[in-house]
């Protein structure tokens, strides 16, 4: 598992004590743990966050750990290995209806920054045929929503083959090394495929806007020890979403993106560009609307792993009471 540590503080012992009272401010600095999958675009407004000063404002200092697994991510917040963690809508409702002590405390990402990029011969959904995909996992929304695609465009799931793996780096380089004809892609990697050579062939986050996608998740017994930290949080990842949209921002925010995700600074504009002008996945807010929470559930019970008339009321999964005011 790679660790990354992103810590902010007060430098310069003798500065603070010359102006006396912003001690007790730096004694009070918190460290919060905090579990993604990896770093990339997905996770930019805590970059932001990070990189302003708006953590380091709200007394507290991030500590980032990554595992490339979203169920890692929230098994290591139960086990008490991170105060908070980065996964996605899906991972935390099963997770949670699993009966782990977890709470959805706030939305990052409402949209799916994916696409399914294809061999250049791949030009509608009736040349994959007999071909090969490779997704994320066979219990996976977005299998689902590849599923849904093809039923509607005349072909049934098992005329495709399907392979899967969880990393996005692997799916590329199936995709680049022709041993899968498409690929679910985040950026940059569409782009390094467009590059190549291979083509769009579905826009999953056009397709399904309706859908939310990654959350924070919390321990409750952390939270309830802890919720003036979980609020600060919130704050500063929510001050970082307009700052993110602003177009006087543009420039800057590519070169906050840029070191953390290794983009080179145009993959890291042109994320800029498909973000902020296009998909806008991220809400000040940071609320997670009910509808999204339903939807996910109807998918759920549609793919067999719930069962129809249980207890799925948004309450049950989200704790909205730490969110920006």
């Amino acid at each position: 598992m790679r660790t990354t540590t992103r810590r902010t503080f007060v430098k310069g012992a003798g500065a603070c004590a010359a102006l006396g009272p912003c001690a007790p401010a730096l004694a009070q600095t918190r460290t919060i743990r905090l579990g993604d999958t990896s770093a990339l675009p997905i996770a930019w407004p805590i970059y932001i966050a990070d990189k302003k000063g708006y953590f380091r404002e709200e007394g507290l200092a991030i500590e980032s750990t990554y595992t490339n697994s979203n169920p890692a991510v929230a098994q290591q917040v139960v086990g008490g290995n991170f105060d908070i963690g980065v996964t996605t809508y899906e991972t935390g409702v099963r997770a949670i209806f699993g009966q782990a002590p977890l709470r959805i405390t706030g939305s990052l990402m409402r949209a799916f920054p994916y696409v399914i990029m294809s061999s250049p011969d791949v030009k509608s959904p009736a040349d994959m045929r007999g071909k090969t995909v490779v997704l994320p996992l066979a219990k996976s929304i977005l299998t689902v929503f590849w599923n849904r695609w093809l039923v509607e465009n005349g072909l049934k799931p098992d005329e495709v083959d399907q392979v899967y793996d969880a990393a996005t780096p692997n799916r590329f380089a199936a995709l680049k090394s022709r041993a899968a004809q498409a690929a679910v892609l985040s950026q940059p990697f569409d782009w390094m495929a467009a590059a190549d050579g291979f083509t769009k062939l579905l826009d999953l986050g056009a397709r399904v806007r309706d859908f939310g996608f990654t959350a924070f998740v919390a321990r409750q017994d952390w939270t309830a020890k802890n919720p003036e930290a979980m609020k600060a949080f919130l704050r500063a990842v929510s001050r970082a979403v307009p700052f993110l949209y602003d177009p006087a921002n543009r420039e800057e925010c590519a070169d906050i993106l840029a070191p953390p995700t290794k983009m080179d600074r145009a993959n890291a504009l042109r994320a800029w560009d498909y973000y902020a002008t296009e998909l806008k996945p991220f809400d000040k807010s940071l609320d997670l609307p009910d509808r999204q929470i339903e939807l996910l559930v109807g998918t759920l019970i549609e793919m067999g792993d719930f069962r129809a008339g249980e207890d799925y009321r948004p309450s049950r999964f989200v704790d909205s009471s730490f969110l920006p005011g």
